[in-house]
């Protein structure tokens, strides 16, 4: 599976003999519709899970289709997190690394981190509350390996000529922005 960075998960179910049991998938808030398919069973809705039985067999699968959408979701700061499914996004920070601990573990360091440029650093984007996905556009970058995906993310965002990126992808980053609100479709919590 490729999740977070891909909406569908398929499980492959292993058992050395033929068992009927329920499998409880829970279904998160961001997911505005969610599919289950698995082939010969009974699926039923229950306190916020799909429930999948039948009479399972090694080889037999649940493939489960998430369709999240680009969600912001207000700070303390009156800035707004990004978020589409479970992955927050940030706009990258150019920055340079110095070593300024060095432990006995090979490679292991603790770092100082300073924008190349301060100005670049205070940029600002604003997203628009007006436009459908704030502005934002999803991108699957074809060119990344999905073994690796916190290197080269698969999935960013694009807004104008910026790019952001999962949390997880950068070391120093703006991860909340200014919003242009034109209505009130904004959350005020955090989704689950």
């Amino acid at each position: 599976t490729h999740y977070p960075f891909a909406e569908t998960i398929t499980l492959k179910i292993n058992t050395e003999s033929a068992v009927e049991f329920g499998i409880h998938m829970r279904v998160p808030r961001w997911s505005v519709h969610t599919d289950v398919t698995a082939e010969g069973a009974d699926l039923e809705v229950q306190d916020g899970y799909i429930v999948v039985r039948k009479l399972w067999q090694a080889g037999d699968e649940i493939r489960l289709i998430f369709m999240p959408q680009i969600r912001a979701v207000r700070n303390v700061n009156h800035e707004y997190t990004i978020r589409r499914g479970p992955l927050q996004f940030a706009l990258p920070i150019a920055h340079k690394q110095e070593a300024i601990k060095s432990y006995a573990v090979s490679g292991f360091h603790d770092y100082n981190l300073t924008p190349r440029s301060v100005r670049d650093a205070y940029q600002i984007i604003f997203l628009d509350d007006g436009q459908e996905n704030f502005g934002l556009s999803v991108i699957e970058n074809k060119s990344a390996d999905f073994s690796r995906p916190w290197d080269d993310s698969p999935l960013i965002l694009k807004a104008g000529e910026h790019t952001l990126v999962p949390l997880g992808c950068t070391l120093l980053r703006r991860s909340t922005f200014p919003i242009l609100d034109h209505k009130s479709s904004i959350a005020d919590r955090p989704d689950a």
